[in-house]
Protein backbone atom coordinates (compact mmCIF):
# COMPACT_ATOMS: atom_id res chain seq x y z
CA UNK A 1 0.00 0.00 0.00
CA UNK A 2 3.04 2.39 0.66
CA UNK A 3 4.59 1.42 -2.65
CA UNK A 4 1.55 2.38 -4.53
CA UNK A 5 1.04 5.61 -2.52
CA UNK A 6 5.05 6.86 -3.67
CA UNK A 7 3.97 5.77 -6.77
CA UNK A 8 0.97 7.77 -6.91
CA UNK A 9 2.83 10.64 -5.55
CA UNK A 10 5.47 10.75 -7.69
CA UNK A 11 3.34 10.47 -10.65
CA UNK A 12 1.76 13.78 -9.57
CA UNK A 13 4.93 15.90 -8.53
CA UNK A 14 6.41 14.93 -12.12
CA UNK A 15 3.17 15.74 -14.24
CA UNK A 16 2.80 19.08 -11.77
CA UNK A 17 6.61 19.63 -13.43
CA UNK A 18 5.65 18.83 -16.88
CA UNK A 19 2.66 20.46 -16.61
CA UNK A 20 4.69 23.82 -15.57
CA UNK A 21 7.51 23.23 -17.72
CA UNK A 22 4.74 23.34 -20.81
CA UNK A 23 2.69 26.35 -19.41
CA UNK A 24 6.05 28.35 -19.11
CA UNK A 25 6.41 31.60 -20.96
CA UNK A 26 8.80 32.03 -24.31
CA UNK A 27 10.16 34.91 -25.35
CA UNK A 28 9.53 36.14 -28.49
CA UNK A 29 12.31 35.51 -30.84
CA UNK A 30 13.49 36.73 -34.51
CA UNK A 31 14.51 34.20 -36.48
CA UNK A 32 16.84 34.89 -39.68
CA UNK A 33 16.95 32.39 -42.48
CA UNK A 34 19.90 33.84 -44.75
CA UNK A 35 18.74 37.72 -45.23
CA UNK A 36 15.34 36.86 -44.79
CA UNK A 37 13.75 38.27 -41.25
CA UNK A 38 10.94 36.51 -39.04
CA UNK A 39 9.65 38.15 -36.00
CA UNK A 40 8.02 35.54 -33.75
CA UNK A 41 5.61 36.66 -30.86
CA UNK A 42 6.34 34.61 -27.28
CA UNK A 43 3.60 32.89 -25.69
CA UNK A 44 2.94 34.16 -22.93
CA UNK A 45 4.91 37.05 -23.09
CA UNK A 46 3.76 39.70 -25.95
CA UNK A 47 0.76 41.37 -25.90
CA UNK A 48 -0.47 43.79 -28.40
CA UNK A 49 -0.74 47.87 -26.92
CA UNK A 50 -2.99 50.78 -28.39
CA UNK A 51 -0.27 53.33 -29.33
CA UNK A 52 -2.46 55.74 -28.26
CA UNK A 53 -2.75 55.04 -24.40
CA UNK A 54 -0.50 52.02 -23.87
CA UNK A 55 -2.96 49.93 -22.93
CA UNK A 56 -4.27 45.93 -23.99
CA UNK A 57 -5.64 45.84 -27.44
CA UNK A 58 -8.66 43.46 -27.91
CA UNK A 59 -9.78 44.15 -31.29
CA UNK A 60 -9.58 41.83 -34.09
CA UNK A 61 -9.95 42.49 -37.74
CA UNK A 62 -9.06 40.47 -41.20
CA UNK A 63 -6.13 41.41 -43.17
CA UNK A 64 -4.69 40.13 -46.44
CA UNK A 65 -1.95 41.12 -49.02
CA UNK A 66 0.87 39.64 -50.68
CA UNK A 67 4.12 37.74 -48.63
CA UNK A 68 7.06 39.74 -49.65
CA UNK A 69 10.55 40.88 -48.56
CA UNK A 70 10.70 44.34 -47.01
CA UNK A 71 13.81 45.61 -47.96
CA UNK A 72 14.85 42.43 -49.68
CA UNK A 73 14.42 41.49 -45.77
CA UNK A 74 12.00 41.41 -44.10
CA UNK A 75 9.33 38.85 -43.74
CA UNK A 76 5.86 41.13 -44.24
CA UNK A 77 2.66 41.91 -45.94
CA UNK A 78 2.05 44.03 -49.15
CA UNK A 79 -1.41 45.23 -49.38
CA UNK A 80 -2.30 46.96 -52.92
CA UNK A 81 -0.27 46.80 -56.47
CA UNK A 82 3.46 46.73 -55.83
CA UNK A 83 4.76 50.47 -56.49
CA UNK A 84 1.38 51.70 -56.53
CA UNK A 85 0.75 54.79 -53.96
CA UNK A 86 -2.13 52.44 -52.84
CA UNK A 87 0.35 49.58 -51.54
CA UNK A 88 1.11 49.36 -47.98
CA UNK A 89 3.28 46.97 -46.19
CA UNK A 90 4.18 45.96 -42.76
CA UNK A 91 6.40 43.34 -41.30
CA UNK A 92 4.31 40.45 -39.34
CA UNK A 93 4.54 39.12 -36.03
CA UNK A 94 3.74 35.56 -36.36
CA UNK A 95 2.68 33.08 -33.78
CA UNK A 96 4.55 31.41 -30.93
CA UNK A 97 4.34 27.82 -33.25
CA UNK A 98 5.91 29.54 -36.39
CA UNK A 99 8.74 27.39 -37.76
CA UNK A 100 11.16 28.29 -41.33
CA UNK A 101 12.59 26.33 -43.12
CA UNK A 102 15.17 27.62 -46.40
CA UNK A 103 16.64 31.11 -46.76
CA UNK A 104 15.86 34.39 -48.13
CA UNK A 105 12.93 34.28 -50.85
CA UNK A 106 12.83 30.66 -50.82
CA UNK A 107 12.00 30.35 -47.02
CA UNK A 108 9.11 28.28 -46.39
CA UNK A 109 6.41 29.57 -43.34
CA UNK A 110 4.69 26.63 -40.84
CA UNK A 111 2.51 27.84 -39.02
CA UNK A 112 -0.67 27.52 -37.48
CA UNK A 113 -1.28 23.53 -39.84
CA UNK A 114 -0.56 25.65 -43.00
CA UNK A 115 2.71 26.51 -44.95
CA UNK A 116 3.14 29.60 -47.10
CA UNK A 117 5.75 31.22 -48.92
CA UNK A 118 6.93 34.14 -50.69
CA UNK A 119 4.70 35.35 -53.41
CA UNK A 120 1.71 33.55 -51.60
CA UNK A 121 -1.73 35.51 -51.14
CA UNK A 122 -2.59 35.56 -47.53
CA UNK A 123 -5.75 36.04 -45.71
CA UNK A 124 -5.62 36.00 -41.77
CA UNK A 125 -6.09 38.58 -38.47
CA UNK A 126 -4.66 40.97 -36.46
CA UNK A 127 -5.69 42.79 -33.72
CA UNK A 128 -4.72 46.28 -35.50
CA UNK A 129 -2.08 47.42 -33.44
CA UNK A 130 1.18 47.98 -34.31
CA UNK A 131 3.50 48.98 -30.82
CA UNK A 132 5.59 45.75 -29.76
CA UNK A 133 8.88 47.07 -28.06
CA UNK A 134 9.95 43.42 -26.69
CA UNK A 135 10.02 42.30 -30.49
CA UNK A 136 11.16 45.90 -32.26
CA UNK A 137 14.04 45.75 -29.51
CA UNK A 138 15.21 42.40 -30.98
CA UNK A 139 15.12 43.14 -34.90
CA UNK A 140 18.04 43.91 -37.15
CA UNK A 141 18.98 47.45 -38.19
CA UNK A 142 17.45 46.25 -42.15
CA UNK A 143 13.99 45.76 -39.82
CA UNK A 144 13.94 48.56 -37.13
CA UNK A 145 12.03 51.24 -39.38
CA UNK A 146 9.67 49.22 -40.99
CA UNK A 147 5.89 48.98 -39.00
CA UNK A 148 5.78 45.23 -37.45
CA UNK A 149 1.83 43.91 -37.36
CA UNK A 150 0.63 40.84 -35.63
CA UNK A 151 -0.65 38.67 -37.67
CA UNK A 152 -2.20 34.71 -37.77
CA UNK A 153 -2.94 32.92 -40.25
CA UNK A 154 -5.64 31.35 -38.40
CA UNK A 155 -7.80 34.91 -38.57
Amino acid sequence: MKRAIAVLALCVVVGAVIGLWLARPQAPRVVEAGPAVLAIRGHGWVKPFNAFNDTPSVIGVGIDGTLVLINEACVGLRQGPPGSTDSYQVMLLWPSDTDVEGEGPDIVIHTGGRSVRIGDDLMGGTTGWTSFPEVQALLPERCANVTLQDFDLAG
